[in-house]
This record gives C-alpha cells, sequence and structure tokens, in this order.
C-alpha cells in the first residue's frame, strides 16, 4: 500500500555524550520515537544512523513525516517531548540540528 506523501518533513539530528549511548538508545526505541509516533499529524517515525561522513556531522537522525508544520508544536507532540526520561536523556545531546523540510508540492 503506498504512504501518503507528507508535506512536511522534519529531522532531528544529533550526537550523544561519551559513555551514554545505552540509555539513549532505550529512550529512543521505548519512549520517545513509539510516542510521537502517535501524535495526531505524525505519518511516520524512524531513526537513522550514518554510516560514514564529513567530521562535525551529528551521527544519528531521526525523521518524521508530518501533515502540517504546526504538529512539533501540538500538545499531544510536546507532552512526549517534555517526559521524565526525555528530561534525562536531552543534556546527553550534543550537536544536535533540527531542520523542517518542505515538499515542492506541499502547502506554503
Amino acid at each position: 500500500m503506498p504512504r501518503a506523501q507528507a508535506p512536511f518533513h522534519y529531522v532531528v539530528e544529533t550526537d550523544v555524550a561519551e559513555g551514554c549511548e545505552s540509555e539513549f538508545h532505550a529512550w529512543y526505541e521505548q519512549e520517545h520515537l513509539p510516542g510521537l509516533s502517535q501524535v495526531p499529524g505524525c505519518l511516520r517515525a524512524r531513526r537513522l544512523m550514518r554510516r560514514d561522513g564529513p567530521a562535525g556531522i551529528p551521527l544519528h537522525v531521526a525523521c518524521y513525516d508530518l501533515l502540517s508544520a504546526q504538529v512539533t508544536e501540538s500538545e499531544p507532540w510536546l507532552a512526549v517531548r517534555h517526559t521524565e526520561w526525555s528530561s534525562r536523556v536531552r543534556p546527553m545531546f550534543r550537536n544536535t540540528r533540527r531542520t523542517l523540510f518542505i515538499h515542492p508540492n506541499g502547502p506554503t
């Protein structure tokens, strides 16, 4: 079955502090990604890791296909981002970049 074309694509890239990888991966897989994937307006959520690339480019990448740019500001999205576990893990992030892309044929 073809996946609906999301007009927005949100990407979070980050590195993680040395020695914190285990908790980082557990949080992403057990709480964060499953929670955000259930937020209304989020069509798809997934994680990737870079195989290689230039120095300074973050290793961990999370991608979200969204129906609107406002999904990341919605109460359900913010509730997932502001859990107790998220508060413990977020300080482990290093070199973080967040980018919202729009499909060329999407809304303006």
